[in-house]
């Protein structure tokens, strides 16, 4: 498996696929020419290139996870590593707490202590960080971000490309639109317009 980026959202996430052997040999993809390691974290090789990528996916594995931070970009590199001939798929920690009576679409990483209760919708694309809590009959848009400790209680929905800080509690029923972004440690207990800012 092949995780795009290797940045700050990659390393949240490598910790736990180091102990993780569900998924085969990991690599990592970083076509940026100011960073030139060879080894991510000095153990998981890089992939350099489009070019690289795409003979790595017909000659060992397709499959792949976005690992960048920002919504939007997360959203255009996996359209574009689909388009290289990538197959995108979800990662889940080992010491996970999700029910089997939710949904999760493909692209999702979901990491180590994260609580989904059920009748849960989570969209493409979305980074539950460690020790997020998601209530009862919760619907998450595609490709949003969850911070560390962020709790989503029941009934509420939040809109595509939005992210929820550290420690960010949105009460139930409440409706978050697409492209928010929620502050660390706020409480948040109305409504929220799309592309609101809420620091």
């Amino acid at each position: 498996m092949v995780i795009i980026g290797t940045g700050g959202l990659a390393k949240d996430i490598v910790g736990s696929l180091a102990r993780d052997n569900r998924h085969g040999d990991f690599y990592f993809y970083n076509d940026r020419t100011d960073n030139q390691d060879e080894l991510f974290v000095n153990r998981y090789p890089i992939i350099r290139s489009e070019e690289a990528l795409k003979v790595h996916f017909n000659q060992k594995n397709n499959l792949f996870a976005v690992a960048i931070a920002n919504p939007i970009n997360r959203f255009r590199m996996t359209k574009k590593v689909i388009e290289w001939g990538g197959k995108l798929t979800t990662i889940m920690a080992l010491k996970e707490n999700v029910s089997e009576f939710t949904t999760i679409m493909q692209g999702c990483i979901i990491q180590p202590d994260v609580v989904v209760s059920s009748c849960v919708t989570i969209g493409e694309g979305s980074f539950l960080n460690c020790g997020v809590i998601i209530g009862h009959d919760v619907t998450i848009g595609d490709y949003c971000s969850f911070g560390p400790g962020a709790r989503v209680l029941g009934n509420a929905s939040i809109g595509a490309y939005s992210y929820i800080g550290c420690n960010a509690v949105i009460l139930p029923g409440v409706k978050i639109g697409k492209k928010v972004r929620i502050g660390i440690g706020k409480i948040i207990d109305f409504d929220i317009p799309d592309g609101t800012k809420i620091v």
